[in-house]
């Protein structure tokens, strides 16, 4: 795939130096925006949370740093076949995953019919063009619904949570119910990656002993560095004890392959896996052994 060279520094970019009212409006929806300036794309909501971010030149490359975190499960499990995306957005997830495992087939579920309108028509990429039914299957539901009904004989490599509103993340996150629904629906050695934004302490120490409960082994936990997101990794797969040497040398495997074909190194944000993977690794540093 051709690719032209990117003319601006995205770190200068007026989404960052201006805010999410930057840009010209493409169209509102009730409390939903999307803006576009200086080939930029992204949706936001009323209170000023800024859900997905495209670059309009690249449209798989992840630009949202929690975004960045989140697809981190690879370095465990690099090529799923399956993927739950429990909160659609503007999909970026879903391109980037697209853009580089052809056979994967992710189910998105949304509750909003907006959000999913505003998908299909603004933030598709050319890996999904005309492929949406086969390999994003959308469906418009509420996710915790989702989860506690879904037929026990489905099984997904990876679910990931990415579940907010206008006051923040969506309470049944927390709940250990919702958690258990999630971890029945895992394939063997999936992934459980949530996306958190808390309130109190004690909320993170209540959700990392659900998880350890649950999957039987202790989660990892990464501080998105510069946000208040928490990104939480629970499998049953995860060692007790982990190789930093093995865990870096696959996040510079995935940095090869973002950086691959597109004729220019890790300058525009494509390079983000070992600087993510340092910080996993500091974060979680008693889990961890050079070797």
């Amino acid at each position: 795939m051709e690719y032209s060279y990117p003319k601006q520094d995205l770190s200068q970019h007026p989404l960052w130096t201006e805010g999410a009212q930057a840009g010209s409006l493409v169209e509102k929806r009730d409390d939903v925006e999307i803006r576009e300036a200086e080939r930029l794309r992204w949706l936001h909501r009323s209170n000023g949370a800024v859900e997905s971010v495209m670059n309009l030149d690249f449209k798989s490359q992840l630009i949202l740093p929690h975004s960045k975190a989140m697809s981190l499960f690879r370095l465990f499990n690099h090529s799923p076949t399956t993927a739950l995306n429990l909160g659609l957005g503007g999909g970026d997830l879903v391109r980037h995953l697209m853009a580089r495992l052809p056979s994967v087939c992710i189910t998105s579920v949304d509750n909003d019919e907006n959000i999913v309108r505003f998908h299909e028509r603004y933030f598709l990429g050319p890996e999904t063009q005309g492929q949406k039914k086969s390999k994003n299957n959308i469906i418009i539901a509420d996710a915790n619904e989702f989860v506690q009904t879904q037929n026990r004989d489905s099984h997904y490599d990876v679910i990931l949570v990415d579940l907010f509103n206008d006051g923040g993340l969506c309470p049944f996150v927390l709940s250990a119910s919702f958690l258990q629904a999630c971890f029945s629906l895992l394939s063997k050695n999936g992934f459980l990656v949530l996306n958190l934004m808390l309130n109190k302490q004690d909320q993170l120490q209540t959700i990392a002993q659900d998880l350890h409960r649950l999957s039987g082994a202790v989660p990892l936990l990464l501080n998105v560095p510069k946000h208040p997101n928490i990104v939480a990794f629970a499998s049953s797969n995860l060692s007790p004890q982990l190789s930093s040497r093995k865990l870096l040398a696959a996040a510079n495997r995935l940095d090869e392959e973002n950086t691959s074909n597109l004729g220019f190194g890790f300058g525009f944000g494509f390079g983000f896996a070992k600087n993510f993977t340092q910080k996993m690794i500091e974060d979680n540093r008693s889990r961890f052994k050079e070797n």
